[in-house]
């Protein structure tokens, strides 16, 4: 089994307990998007690797519209279930195939959490860049590279064994999703650290990327 399909696989399993769980990632990213509201507002939003759909929600209280697609069917039933928004539309859809939208008909792509299952991200890139108006905005939010070079990775409780599940992860630095912002076309490039307040340690958790299509 490759990488890919164990990675699908888990998240079949921890679909039924991924929003329940303590997950001080998750709660963080959520926050994030909050205290980043103006930057949604009224925008056509684009949703790759939505998951469950914790943020769909409150990207469809933010915007015009509301596309968001994932790859795992067991995640979209609770996502579909949760989103009842007229302005969402819920796609089933593998983030490394080519996006099925046309050019330039986004506002904003917002990828939350997604990026450290991917082992090459310069497509992902690419394609948000593609999908982007001019003057529209690509949003990151992930597990920050100090946090990840620390064992901070996506990981469950199995309910049947007891035992902690880690997907598989792959580290992305900064510099690289600076790198391939330039060479796929987004402009003055922002990067912020988040911090838990609940974390004991003083290693920040999100790094968040604001990076601008002109």
């Amino acid at each position: 089994m490759n990488n890919s399909k164990k990675i699908n696989k888990a998240y079949k399993y921890w679909a039924e307990t991924y929003d329940n769980d303590k997950n001080l990632t998750r709660d963080l990213d959520h926050r994030i998007i909050k205290n980043h509201k103006d930057l949604y507002l009224n925008k056509k939003i684009l949703e790759p690797g939505c998951g469950t759909g914790k943020n769909t929600i409150q990207f469809s209280n933010y915007g015009e519209s509301v596309i968001s697609f994932d790859s795992s069917e067991e995640m979209l039933k609770l996502a579909r279930k949760k989103n009842n928004n007229k302005n969402v539309c819920i796609l089933r859809h593998n983030i490394k195939k080519k996006w099925p939208f046309q050019n330039e008909y986004f506002d904003v792509v917002s990828i939350n959490l997604v990026l450290e299952h991917l082992k090459k991200i310069k497509f992902t890139f690419k394609e948000s860049h593609r999908v982007l108006k001019r003057n529209g905005y690509f949003f990151l939010s992930e597990i920050h590279p100090i946090k990840h070079l620390k064992g901070g990775q996506a990981k469950f409780k199995d309910l049947t064994t007891m035992n902690i599940i880690k997907i598989k992860s792959y580290f992305h630095s900064q510099s690289e999703y600076n790198d391939l912002a330039n060479k796929v076309g987004f402009n003055n490039n922002q990067f912020k650290e988040y911090y838990s307040k609940k974390d004991l340690n003083n290693i920040p958790r999100i790094i968040f990327g604001i990076m601008k299509k002109f």
